[in-house]
Order: structure tokens, then sequence, then C-alpha cells
């Protein structure tokens, strides 16, 4: 039988349901499933190449290819995982209207990841805490600074060792252009360089970070949003101010 829901602002039957999924650290509505579409089918094709690679690789024993092959399944891997990441992270809920009053209100889908409100109590509140940084509040993960450290090597390395291989074959090699094998082997080498330092400018900021825990709070009830660094008290977030608890919470 299915769940009755009242509205408890007018005591209303007639309540529409739908689910929606919110980022864990800003509280606000994310498209989750183009996410998971999008990133898992770029880690999809990033590994085929990947794959793909490592064959031609191994069967005509042209090992350029290879880093060919690497560079642009990584062009795909390392944001399709980073996609995939921002699914899984989401925090299900479901979004409630009454057709009566035109009230709404949310409520966790997981009880397992519900908190409690620090401003009215209510459990219908989430956290999420994680590695940031201390001078802006950016998150910093090391996993996906790992990857994107992979993308960098196997990109730059991969275009510069093709650079060389064109150089040493000269204007006869397996690349030609009108323009001669100096200026080819540097635009291979330049297209490497460019799309690679994202990859390097992300492991620079790594390590650059002043690394601590920062917990991000929100309240579905009361809508109260705090923040929290490791071992400093709790704040507010913007204009966020501790409020009663609404009937939703109860």
């Amino acid at each position: 039988m299915a769940e009755q829901i009242t509205c408890l602002q007018c005591g209303g039957t007639q309540v529409s349901v739908k689910s929606r999924a919110l980022d864990p650290a800003s509280g606000k509505p994310t498209v989750v499933w183009l996410a998971l579409i999008a990133g898992g089918g770029a880690v999809a094709f990033g590994a085929c190449m990947l794959l793909g690679g490592i064959g031609v690789a191994i069967s005509t024993k042209m090992w350029a290819a290879l880093f060919l092959y690497l560079g642009v399944g990584a062009l795909f891997l390392v944001p399709g995982a980073l996609g995939v990441r921002k699914y899984l992270r989401a925090v299900k809920v479901r979004e409630f209207k009454c057709a009566d009053c035109g009230h709404q209100w949310m409520r966790l889908k997981n009880a397992k990841k519900a908190v409690s409100c620090p401003s009215c109590g209510s459990t219908e509140a989430f956290q999420d805490t994680f590695t940031a940084n201390r001078q802006n509040g950016d998150r910093v993960v090391l996993w996906s600074t790992i990857l994107w450290g992979i993308f960098a090597v196997v990109l730059i390395g991969g275009t510069l060792w093709m650079a060389i291989m064109i150089w040493a074959e000269g204007d006869d090699g397996m690349i030609r252009w009108e323009y001669g094998s100096t200026l080819a082997g540097i635009g291979v080498l330049s297209t490497g360089i460019a799309f690679g330092r994202f990859g390097v400018i992300a492991v620079i900021n790594y390590f650059k970070a002043e690394r601590t825990k920062l917990s991000m709070g929100h309240c579905l009830a009361c809508g109260y949003q705090w923040k929290q660094w490791a071992g400093e008290e709790l704040q507010p977030v913007g204009d966020s101010v501790p409020d009663q608890p609404s009937q939703d919470a109860e």
C-alpha cells in the first residue's frame, strides 16, 4: 500500500514527490545522472583507448602509437573519473510539494547520512567532511591529483617521444608536413604541452595547498548551513543564522 503523504502546513493530501540530488559540500541541486552518463562514457572510451594502444604497440612494435593512444585515452579517462565520483558523492533526497498550498520541503533518502543540525536539532541534515585548502576552501583530492599527474606525464612524455622520432626520421618519416619535420615535431610537442599543463597545474596546486579537514553541513528543515575547520569552532556560512525547527523536521 502506497504511503499517504500529508502536507504538514495545510494538511492537504495532494502532495507530489520527486527525487533530487544535492552536492554534499554546497548543498545545491546537481544533475548527477548526467555526470554518471558523461563520466561513465568517458571512462569507458578512455579505457578502450588505453587497451587499444597496448594492443597496437605489441602487434606492430610501434611504441610511439602507444603514447598516442594513452594520451587520447587520458584526455577522456581523467575527467570521466571525476564525473563518476560526483555521482557517487551526491546526497539523494526526496522533494515534496503540496498542490493545495504550494508548500515545499525535502527529506533525506538515506538516514545513514543524517546528522543533527546544530541550530534546530533536526536530523534532516547532512554533513560532508573532506580535505580542503585552508587558503581558499577548495577541495583537495589525492587520487584525482595522481590521475592528473599520470595524464600530464603520458601526454607530455608521449608527444615529446613522437617529436623526437619525427625529428630523427626527417622529412621522409612517418609524419610528413609541407613545412618540414622540424615544425611538425614542434607542433606535436606543443599540443602535448598545451593539454598536459592542466595536469601539471593540478599537481603543483596540491603540494602548494595548506591541506586540512573541512566539514560543510546543511539542514533541510531550517535551512541552516555551517562549516567547521579541524580544531576550530563551528561557524555559519554566509547569511545563514540559527532558526527554529520547522514542522517538516518532526
